[in-house]
Order: C-alpha cells, then structure tokens, then sequence
C-alpha cells in the first residue's frame, strides 16, 4: 500500500475517512479545517503563503547578498519588494483586501520569525547553516517492510536551539485541527528516522493566524504519538478485508478486470491502418499564438518525455529563433502553462518544450536495470538521466569531457537525488576493494544512507575543516598513484586495471554543497581553490574525480578557476537566468521545471534529460551488500 503523509494523518482522526481508505487507497481526505480566518472575511491563504516563504527562504540560501539580512524588518522589506509586492497588489485589485490583509500580517510575523531563528544559531555565516533544507521530499520511505510505503514533504528542516535540528510545518488553518497536524508531525519524525537519515529531529508547528504561535514538540512525544496513534492505525489498515463478499463488487467491472486488455493490440492496428498521424496536442495553439505575432511556424512533430513534451517546430523563411524565444510569455498565457515554454535550436527545426499535464518519475532501478552492457562502457560510467526522446545520457568518470562535475540546483531541483543515483550506480558495479567514496555533506541529510558502508573513504564529513582536511589528502594520494604508475609503466589508471591490476581503487569526492566553503573566509577559499585546480588537472589519470554541488550558482562561488576546471556541467532549476549563465554558459536552467529535469553540458553542446530517483532505502541496501 502507497499512501501520503495527509492520508495517514486524516485516516488517524476521521474514522468515515479511514474506512473509505481501506477501500481504496487512493481516496483523498475531505477539508475538515475553515477556509476562512476568525473574523469570517478573510479567506485563508495558505498556499499563497508557503509558495512565497519557499521562494523567500530559497533565495536567502542562494545569493550571497542576502547573507546580511538577518533583522526582521530587513527581512520584510525583502520578502515584500522581492516576492509579496505582486500578489498582495492582484488580491487588493480583485477587492480582496481582507485576504490581502491577512497574507501581509502572516508573511511579516514569518519573517520576524526568521530573524529569530538566525539569532539561535550563532556560528552561522550564512542562511545555508540556519535552513538545511525546504520543501524536503520523502518519497516512498518504507514503514512496514514492504507492505506500507509512505511520501511527504517536509516545509523546512533547520537548526534549532542547541544545534539540534527540527522539522517545521508552517500551518494558516489557525489550529482548527491541531490533533491531526501534530499526528502529521510525529509521521515525519518516524520517517525520517526509518529513513536512511536515521535522524532525531524535534518538531515545530508555526501557525500564522496571522499572529505567530508556536507549538514545539520533542522527537521522543513525537516518537510516542506515532507508536499510540499511527501505529495501530496502520495495522487496521494493512489487514485483509473480513469476508468482503463478491456481490459488492460491480460484476462488470470484476468481469473487465479478469479479461485480457486488447488495447495494444487495437492501438496498433489503428496505427498502421491509418494514412496520417493525428496533429500533437497544442499544435494549432502553438501555431496560432506565433501568426498573431507575424511569425510564420509549422508543428512539424513532438517527443513526449517523463516531465515535458517537445514540440518540433519549422519556422517560415526569415523568421529568427531570437523572435521565437521573445514570445515566449505570450505562448505561456495563451496555453494555460504553468511555466514559461524553452525555445531551443534543435537539429533542422526549433524545439519547444512544455509541461505535461501528468509527469512521470524516471526510477533508477529502472533505468539502471535497462541499459545494455555495452552502454556503461567501463566500471565508472553512469546515467545522467534520459533524454527527451528516451536515450539514456551516458557520463564516465575515466572520459576527459565527464571525469569531473559542477552540478547546481535550487532546493527542490533534484540536485541531491543526482547525486545519489550516480553513486548507487557505482557502487552497484564496483566492490569496495574497486572503489572509495569520500562524501562531504554539510546538509547532513542527503548521505545519510551511507553511513557505515564499506565503500566510505572515511565517515561522511559534515564541517569544513574535514573537507579541506579530505581534499588535502587526496592530493597527496593523487601524487604517490602519479610515482607508481610511471614506475610500473601505465599512462592512467584504466590501462593499469585492463592490464589485470586491480589492487588501486577508483576514487570519488563528493560536495553536496561547496559553497559554504568557498565562502567562509578568503584564505579558505584560496586554499579550496587549489586544491580543486590540482585534483582536476591530474586526478583523471590516477582516478581521482571530483562532484561538485551547489545551490547557490552566483559568480562568488562558482569561481572562473572552479568552472573551467570541472567539464561536466549539469545544471537543474536555478532562480535566474545569470546563475544558468554561470554554469552553462548560455540561459535556459531558469526555465526548468523541477524535480531532476535538467540540462547538461558534457562536450557535445547542451542536452536536456531527466534524471533518476532513488530511494533512501535503495541507496542503504546497495552501500552495505558488499
């Protein structure tokens, strides 16, 4: 059974709803909480309020300029010009004004809420110390073996008093239903801590009413509310049906179940009976939002890939890719998109590429369990994702345009789950003796299932002492394999291993977030910075490689020295078009939408793809069944 989060909370206080859940999993719960605030006008903004504090707290974390603002009023004055300004003055022109009202109160008590986190941690030089992570995704973590698995997203994860780390909920439902916001609370805490995390987290629930009240809650409460509430409930969900009779069941439908579906069968011959292919979806649109702008265009074709659609367009004589891309907006309100269409050069036509309606998850054992032998050409190679049309996109640690990786991403992005594919990807071909990971995660979050695996260099190193302390060593590691394999002959370590050597182990280093590092002090930065240059002049041969991640992108961190350094480019959503230009060179990375859609720079010009996901769970049983 595959259930969320909500489902299981409501399921834990609405009996009616947990009976229809028995019956069918995918049932959802009904709003049992106000849509209105207590003097009965406002209506409650909800989803308003956690899209701006999201982007607010995001932008905090990935410009450097932000790391000044640390009073509440500085704070407000930039949540409101920067994010609150718009929609605030649209709720005002619809004369919502109460609405309005209640929005602006609830996002000024959120960021004098900011301020006083920022003052907890008092070591903390930049926003990326004080949130660990926002919108935090929880997919599919197993609660009971395999018989429940259960998704979420976690508002923010940050640190608290002390340095302990809480898990936050940010609510605007006034406390109307505080039994099953804090049954939420402690089914977070579980997962995170069945998760390979293994983190004891306490809990904090903000409810901007619009005033802020906190109710705080330890990770042992929490623990124990799962166990009397949660637990029970999940046993009465997970047991069979008592003598559910047959005569319930729509014998139609049990009849439709048990036949044979002849739908590929009847698609195929349609397919081959009929002289032409039906237009794609949104052509005539597509065509008709360029002609009132004067540019001629022709759908030519489309390619649906996992998140987006690709639309192959053929434009008329004269008109220029740059008048495409200007237009852009205008396609996106003329079809409804959630985000702004990317026009692209493609081969012999310009590609346009749109959302779908329903994306679809790329899972890494799927993708991994695909590919052909011949496709993961040595034992470091690995799948950057799939491209548009289905090809798996290939990089390889022991190849000059891949050997080593800048990878940027906004939180949210899939920059995390990247990296944990390709390192389930290498483990799963290599054995410890093979290979060495050295894993610096000063999130703490995103390796925590590697935490004892045999293949770790050293314990994952969380603070930036250790990492500097890590990459001096390798340097000196890289220096004695350069002597030994001139002395016994080879030019790099690939030859050494084909000429049945195989006592030296590839090498991978791993920064989830550098840019802490980087920014810490000037000397820090310097020394960082030649360490990274040497690594990446000479580790390829002696099969040493660097990752690189972070999601703050801007020209203080990603320096020209790092950039020009690491061939492979990966770069996912970013918040501007400057930070796409940063790592790519060209725009586009601030178009994409989210969730490991990506586009890549691997030496053959830019290529977009979606990677893979990748549980925890998988991830902990690859690293320790070796």
């Amino acid at each position: 059974m595959r259930l969320t989060v909500t489902q299981l909370a409501a399921a834990a206080t609405d009996p009616e709803f947990r009976a229809a859940l028995r019956k069918d999993p995918r049932a959802k719960p009904a709003r049992r909480f106000p849509t209105h605030s207590n003097n009965g006008r406002a209506s409650l903004q909800g989803k308003r309020f956690h899209l701006l504090a999201d982007r607010f707290v995001d932008w905090l974390k990935t410009n450097r300029a932000a790391d000044g603002l640390t009073e509440p009023q500085a704070l407000w004055s930039a949540l409101y010009d920067r994010f609150a300004a718009k929609p605030l003055s649209s709720l005002t022109a619809k004369q919502r004004s109460p609405d309005a009202i209640q929005l602006s109160l609830a996002l000024r008590a959120f960021a004098e809420r900011l301020g006083a986190v920022w003052q907890r941690v008092p070591k903390a030089k930049s926003w990326n110390a004080v949130y660990l992570d926002q919108e935090y995704l929880l997919t599919e973590i197993e609660l009971i073996d395999d018989a429940l698995t259960v998704s979420g997203r976690i508002d923010a994860i940050r640190m608290g008093d002390s340095g302990n780390l809480e898990l936050v909920d940010y609510k605007l439902n006034q406390g109307s239903r505080l039994d099953t916001d804090l049954i939420q609370l402690a089914i977070y805490a579980r997962l995170m801590l069945d998760s390979s995390h293994q983190l004891k987290l306490n809990g904090v629930l903000e409810y901007y009413e619009p005033e802020l009240h906190l109710l705080e809650v330890s990770h042992e409460r929490l623990i124990a509310l799962f166990d009397d509430q949660v637990r029970p409930l999940i046993d009465e969900l997970l047991k069979p049906p008592e003598d559910e009779s047959a005569s319930e069941t729509d014998p139609d439908q049990s009849d439709a179940s048990d036949s044979e579906p002849p739908q590929p069968e009847e698609r195929e011959i349609t397919e081959t009976s009929e002289p032409e292919l039906p237009r794609p979806q949104h052509a005539d649109a597509i065509e008709q939002t360029f002609a009132a702008f004067k540019l001629g265009v022709t759908v030519t074709g489309s390619q649906t890939g996992p998140q987006l659609i690709r639309y192959h367009i053929s434009p008329n004589p004269g008109v220029k890719i740059a008048s495409l891309q200007n237009r852009a907006v205008d396609l996106q309100v003329h079809l409804g998109s959630p985000t702004v269409p990317t026009v692209s050069p493609g081969i012999g036509c310009v590609y346009l590429d749109l959302p779908r309606d329903t994306p679809e998850t790329v899972y890494w054992r799927d993708l991994y369990g695909g590919l052909a032998a011949e496709a993961l050409a040595t034992r470091v190679a690995f799948p950057i994702g799939v491209e548009i049309d289905g090809t798996p996109l290939i990089g390889d640690f022991s190849e000059s345009n891949t050997c080593h990786s800048l990878i940027a991403g906004v939180s949210g992005s899939g920059k995390s789950e990247f990296l944990k594919a390709v390192v389930a990807t290498l483990i799963a071909r290599n054995t410890p003796k093979q290979l060495r990971l050295s894993v610096i995660d000063p999130k703490i979050l995103t390796f925590g299932a590697l935490r004892g695996s045999p293949f770790l260099e050293s314990e994952v190193i969380t603070d930036l002492a250790g990492s500097l302390d890590r990459l001096a060593t390798a340097v000196d590691e890289m220096d004695q394999r350069y002597a030994q394999l001139a002395d016994e002959g080879f030019e790099n370590l690939a030859q050494r291993i084909k000429a049945g050597q195989d006592d030296m182990p590839y090498h991978i280093i791993i920064f989830d977030e550098f840019a802490d590092l980087i920014l810490t002090g000037s000397s820090e930065r310097k020394e960082f910075e030649e360490k990274v240059a040497r690594i990446a002049g000479k580790g390829r041969a002696a099969g040493i490689h660097l990752m690189l991640a972070t999601q703050r992108p801007d020209r203080q961190v990603v320096s020209g020295l790092i950039k020009a350094n690491l061939p492979l480019k990966i770069c996912l959503r970013v918040t501007s078009v400057i930070n796409s230009q940063i790592v790519l060179g060209a725009p586009g990375g601030e178009t994409l939408l989210g969730r490991g859609d990506l586009i890549c720079d691997a030496g053959q010009g830019l290529q977009r793809a979606q990677s893979p996901f990748l549980t925890q769970d998988e991830l902990r049983i690859l690293a320790r069944a070796k």
